[in-house]
C-alpha cells in the first residue's frame, strides 16, 4: 500500500535557498564593485562620497546576510534528512501578505499539512498538487531536512510539544498506520 506521493532531490529541496543566496551575493558584490570602482565626478564630492559609503555599507549587509543564509542552509543540509511516520491531522490553505506591487497588496498562498509525531507538531509546506493528494486521518512517511537554528543545540533545548515547520521535503509516501 506504500504509494509515493512526492519525491525530489536534495537540490530541488534547497533550490529556493540557493536562489536567495545567489541573489544576495550578486547584488551585494555588485554594490561593492559600484562603490569602489565608481568614476569620480568633479561636482559635489562630499555627496558622492556619502553615496559611495552608503552603497558600500548596504552591500556589506547584503553579503553578510548571504553568508549567514549560506551557513544556516549548509548546516541544515549537512545535519542530514530525517524520516518520520505521521498521521495527518489537518491540511490548510494559508494566505499571507507578500508585499505590494504597483500599490496593490499581493497575497501568497501556501499549502500546509499539519501533523503530530513523537510529542512534536510538524507543519509541512507542500505543493498544491501534493496537498490535493494528501488525506487527513491517513498516515504518511515524510523524508525531510529538519530546519536547524543558527547556533543549533546551544540555544535550544529539546522539549515535548514543540512546533516545527518544514519545507525542505524530499519524499512523501503513504503508508499504513501503525
Amino acid at each position: 500500500m506504500d504509494t509515493v506521493i512526492y519525491t525530489a532531490s536534495p537540490l530541488q529541496a534547497f533550490l529556493i535557498n540557493i536562489i536567495v543566496i545567489g541573489f544576495l551575493f550578486v547584488v551585494g558584490g555588485g554594490g561593492i564593485a559600484l562603490a569602489v570602482f565608481r568614476t569620480k565626478s568633479r561636482k559635489n564630492k562630499t555627496q558622492e562620497n556619502i553615496e559611495r559609503i552608503g552603497l558600500g555599507c548596504a552591500s556589506v549587509v547584503l553579503l553578510l546576510a548571504g553568508a549567514l543564509t549560506s551557513f544556516v542552509s549548509a548546516n541544515t543540509f549537512l545535519t542530514g534528512d530525517e524520516m518520520v511516520t505521521v498521521m495527518v491531522d489537518d491540511k490548510q490553505i494559508v494566505e499571507s501578505n507578500c508585499g505590494t506591487k504597483k500599490n496593490r497588496f499581493r497575497t501568497c498562498t501556501s499549502y500546509v499539512v499539519e501533523t503530530y509525531s513523537d510529542q512534536n507538531y510538524i507543519d509541512f509546506t507542500v505543493t498544491q498538487k501534493t496537498w490535493e493528494q494528501i488525506e487527513p486521518g491517513s498516515c504518511y512517511q515524510f523524508t525531510y531536512y529538519p530546519p536547524q537554528s543558527l547556533l543549533g543545540d546551544y540555544l535550544q533545548e529539546t522539549t515535548t510539544d514543540s512546533y516545527e515547520s518544514a519545507s525542505n521535503i524530499t519524499r512523501i509516501e503513504q503508508v499504513s498506520c501503525p
